[in-house]
């Protein structure tokens, strides 16, 4: 199965705004330039984890974004996890959200080195 495919068979389930932007994103011409992503529940992260290393082929750390149905800032921290620590991290990351966001999601994506953040929306008129 492919990161499209994986994405596609879990995104009639994905309930938060960020993580389907980010899927949506990837679909369009400027979404060339994003970094992979992949989705992963709550319950799946250390396996899907697991099966983003198996996929993309990289022995490098990785980056999980928190992805809340209902978005809190300061409450639940995207992180780097570390790809030779990762259960640790992943199961920690599991406990956090269970706790403050059950329908929230993760999204798996490969870590860049950025200087700056921005988002972008379209003007609305």
């Amino acid at each position: 199965m492919t990161i499209k495919e994986w994405n596609n068979a879990r995104k009639s389930s994905i309930r938060s705004q960020k993580a389907i932007g980010i899927l949506d994103l990837q679909t369009t011409l400027f979404g060339r330039n994003t970094p992979i992503s992949m989705v992963s529940s709550i319950d799946e992260l250390p396996h899907a984890l697991s099966q983003w290393r198996k996929k993309i082929g990289t022995k490098n750390d990785v980056f999980v974004r928190t992805c809340p149905v209902t978005p809190r800032h300061g409450v639940i921290d995207s992180e780097r996890v570390d790809v030779k620590n990762f259960l640790n991290q992943a199961w920690k990351m599991q406990r956090i959200m269970r706790e403050h966001e059950p329908d929230g999601c993760f999204v798996i994506q490969e870590l860049l080195d950025a200087h700056a953040s921005a988002v972008l929306s379209p003007l609305r008129q």
